[in-house]
């Protein structure tokens, strides 16, 4: 019977923060039982619940176990200037339209500061009045004082 079939492809529960200084990204694990086009689906929000970006990513996967990536833009974060964390919610997995598995509550960072975010991608003038573009180390992030800081 249907309803004893594996699914097509499930969430394995499994993400990994690649947040950049131009980027709010986070790899959500999936296994793939049958090859395919698959459609993942997220919104994050901060602290306050403000929704801060939304993301559709499509992928042709292929069986096994796969990390699709969704990056948002951190505009919206930046805009609302708090030191917060971001909590990636209504994350829908589907395949042919039909959603496979849904998480309501996914994943949460560690604290972030907006303004991180701002010197990663706003070029600042020196004292000779040429602009300046502060590149970040290998990794790009650090904890300092229980908060996530994109350098």
């Amino acid at each position: 019977p249907k309803e004893f079939q594996p699914p097509a492809a499930y969430l394995t529960g499994e993400y990994v923060n690649r947040t950049t200084p131009t980027f709010i990204a986070i790899g959500v694990n999936v296994t793939v039982i049958k090859p395919g086009r698959y459609e993942l689906q997220g919104i994050i929000v901060d602290d306050a619940d403000n929704e801060v970006g939304e993301k559709i990513v499509e992928s042709n996967l292929s069986a096994g176990n796969v990390t699709m990536l969704l990056q948002f833009d951190p505009a919206l974060f930046r805009s609302q200037g708090k030191v917060s964390a971001v909590h990636l919610v209504d994350l829908v997995l589907s395949r042919d339209g039909g959603a496979l598995e849904r998480r309501e509550e996914a994943w949460s960072s560690e604290n972030m500061d907006p303004q991180a975010f701002k010197a990663g991608l706003v070029p600042t003038a020196s004292s000779s009045g040429r602009p300046v573009v502060k590149l970040g180390g290998a990794d790009g992030m650090r904890l300092e004082n229980g908060t996530t800081v994109i350098s």
